[in-house]
């Protein structure tokens, strides 16, 4: 019996995350938990700066249609100025005037194959260059420009999912440590108890009406309690240490809980009335996979954009310098303007049907995607028909271990009753103390139980 309860009261902590520090007195509520969660929780931080990421996007890929104007400066140096070799003209027209003249009888052999060295240019040059573009037309530029728009939807509804996952751990961590400090009340109330028989006990033995063995068993009850107290007692700080962190909260913050069980079990009670139709359309889940469906439609048609021609209109103005020395700041110095203007098309004719794969490849996921949304579809309504039949059953379960607990206090205290007036021996007044005790222990994992299908169930019915 110590043992399952203990193993119930680890379970009530090890699971679940703290809570908000107390403000004046009163304590933090679950409203004002979550309140604080949405705030301060490192994971829903990180979804809020991936969804102004997204926006950042949107602003680049649209910068890449806009007008880029870029400026150059280069200076080249030739220590040897580069050489060509020119055909020789000047020799075959030399000879052909000596020969008419009959100076000479015959052009020599090879005069018209001669070649001469020649070097043009200068050894310092200098270009100074503005060049700007605009993208007139091009097609993955515009289907991209919408996909990154769509990226933005997709990153807020990741960061609902974040949302709701967050809100599903603090709530569920709320639950816990308040089962954890009623754990605590019970555990401190029973002990209260039993010192109380015990004392009586050692009253009755030092009369001598009943044996120390009686007094033995009974302080040996106590000592397990007190065991079980301190253990619980030290799950219950890890319980709130492990709330703060994932709350985002300081470890070192103090955390007063507001809210008490039976308001939270009315809320429990609350929700088993007959609700509206479910409609899977309305939750994030589904949400995530329509947004996914809808860039697997423009990443298609991103791949068919590629057959379509791009074009783009461009403007270039140069200066180039030429010296023979370095003295580019003389006034004096001549530089040569070069000034472009144009259009430029580019056309795709072939590509060995790349193109035509990568459509398709496209196409196939986005059929893929559909499948999935489908099967998103029905599995969240088999999620929230789960969870309203699990809620359900916890509830049942939750009101019979109350009842349960309660007989099992009744007969303890009829039992401590005889006891006390010797119509009952130690021995069973220990086995339905036992049994009380077990009972306790079953009535706080069913709230567990019934808190977690709560949880459960909130999580399956929210809409985005």
């Amino acid at each position: 019996m110590k043992r399952t309860l203990i193993a119930i009261l680890c379970l009530a902590t090890g699971l679940f995350p703290p809570l908000l520090q107390a403000q004046q007195g009163q304590g933090l509520s679950l409203a004002g938990a979550l309140e604080y969660a949405r705030e301060h929780s490192p994971e829903l931080r990180n979804a809020r700066t991936d969804v102004e990421i997204a926006r950042k996007k949107v602003k680049e890929t649209t910068a890449i249609g806009l007008p880029q104007v870029n400026a150059s400066l280069a200076y080249n140096n030739y220590p040897n100025i580069p050489t060509q070799l020119l055909p020789d003209f000047l020799s075959p027209v030399i000879y052909s005037v000596l020969q008419n003249e009959g100076l000479v009888s015959e052009v020599p052999a090879g005069v018209n194959d001669r070649l001469f060295p020649a070097q043009f240019g200068t050894r310092h040059n200098l270009t100074a260059q503005v060049s700007a573009s605009q993208l007139l037309f091009n097609g993955p530029y515009i289907v991209g420009l919408q996909a990154a728009r769509a990226f933005v939807e997709f990153s807020r509804v990741q960061e609902q999912h974040s949302l709701t996952s967050v809100e599903e751990a603090v709530s569920n961590a709320y639950y816990q440590a308040l089962v954890a400090d009623r754990s605590i009340a019970l555990l401190d109330s029973t002990r209260a108890s039993l010192e109380l028989i015990l004392n009586e006990t050692r009253i009755i033995h030092a009369q001598g009406f009943i044996e120390e063995t009686d007094v033995d068993q009974l302080e040996l009850l106590l000592s397990d309690l007190e065991a079980s107290v301190a253990n619980t007692r030290n799950q219950q700080v890890l319980a709130y240490r492990l709330l703060k962190f994932r709350m985002g909260m300081p470890l070192d913050q103090e955390v007063v809980l507001g809210d008490r069980l039976d308001g939270m079990l009315s809320s429990v009670e609350a929700q088993l009335l007959p609700a509206s139709a479910f409609d899977p359309e309305g939750h994030v889940s589904f949400a995530m996979v329509r947004n996914q469906e809808t860039l697997n439609r423009l990443d298609m048609k991103r791949y068919q954009s590629l057959y379509l021609p791009s074009l783009s209109a461009f403007y270039s103005y140069q200066k180039t310098a030429q010296r023979s020395e370095f003295d580019f700041t003389d006034p004096d110095g001549k530089w040569f303007p070069t000034e472009v203007v144009g259009l430029q098309l580019d056309i795709p004719l072939w590509s060995s049907g790349s193109r035509r794969y990568q459509v398709q490849q496209a196409r196939l996921q986005l059929d893929k995607s559909g499948v999935l949304k489908e099967q998103v579809r029905e599995g969240l309504k088999l999620e929230a028909a789960n969870a309203r039949s699990g809620l359900e059953n916890a509830w049942k379960i939750y009101r019979n271990k109350e009842k349960g607990m309660e007989t099992a206090r009744k007969i303890y205290e009829r039992t401590r009753i005889r006891y006390r007036e010797g119509m009952s021996s130690s021995l069973e007044l220990q086995q339905t103390y036992n049994q009380w005790l077990q009972a306790e222990s079953d009535h706080v994992l069913s709230m567990l139980q019934l808190f977690t299908a709560k949880t459960a169930f909130d999580k399956a019915n929210r809409t985005y």
